[in-house]
């Protein structure tokens, strides 16, 4: 099969497309770009140039993932179009406080460290894409109290799915290590020992996954087999002194 290339059709797309990219990239931010003077501005200058107030907007949409309709209402006179002057939504009046406090971080507190050069916090800093920002411990734990254990590990794995390598979440070693803690210490030590032994599946040779298994066990009164997990956490780390440490202790115990 011949393909034809058309001259005359490429000057066209040369100039189609960064048009079609730029309609992509604003997004519901293009009635913003189109609408009057701001109004209402309570914590930005009242004199900020349009450009970077839609800039300063924009960072918000990413850093939280939404758009503009996340903060602002609807125009009751047209439904196509919002209300940007208007304090209707919590969202927007919560937006203010946010900013008063990186203002407060960024200019007041990081100044006081006396270093320089310092990195400045965002929204994206805490957010990553999250409307609320959290822990996984505590998406787990919340997911655990409504619905059980079942449904907290099948929400690890969606959000593992949805969120790995975002930033959003830590799903590092030491992410379920800390939730399986959180259960010991509030007595669920089924949930404890079913997220341990699911950080296994993704870190095989975690010493400190084993020895959190070993003191669990303790806990529970097998010692034989608290033994058994701290064996395996030092064929691992054979050097770890905190790991044998550990065990020292619990071998002492009566």
């Amino acid at each position: 099969m011949r393909i034809h290339s058309d001259k005359k059709l490429f000057p066209r797309m040369s100039l189609l497309l960064p048009m079609i990219l730029l309609f992509l990239s604003s997004g519901s931010l293009v009635f913003a770009q189109n609408s009057h003077k701001p109004e209402n501005l309570q914590v930005l200058p009242k004199d900020i140039e349009h450009d970077q107030l839609i800039d300063i907007m924009r960072g918000f949409t990413r850093a939280l993932d939404v758009n503009c309709s996340f903060c602002h209402a609807q125009d009751p006179d047209n439904p196509n179009d919002l209300d940007f002057p208007a304090d209707k939504k919590e969202t927007k009046k919560t937006a203010r406080v946010m900013m008063h406090m990186v203002e407060t971080i960024n200019n007041r507190l990081l100044p006081r460290t006396g270093r320089k050069n310092l990195l400045k916090v965002q929204c994206i800093t805490c957010h990553h894409g999250l409307q609320k920002p959290h822990t996984l411990q505590h998406e787990l734990q919340t997911v655990y109290n409504k619905g059980g254990l079942d449904s907290a590990v099948v929400r690890y794995k969606k959000t593992r799915d949805q969120y790995y390598g975002l930033g959003a979440f830590d799903f590092g070693e030491s992410a379920l290590i800390l939730t399986a803690r959180d259960f010991a210490d509030a007595g669920h030590l089924d949930a404890a020992e079913r997220f341990l032994n699911m950080n296994l599946d993704y870190f095989p040779k975690s010493a400190n996954t084993y020895a959190q298994l070993a003191i669990l066990y303790n806990k529970k009164g097998a010692k034989n087999q608290s033994m058994e997990y701290f064996q395996k956490a030092l064929q691992i780390e054979p050097n770890n002194q905190r790991i044998r440490y550990m065990m020292n202790q619990i071998q002492q115990q009566k």
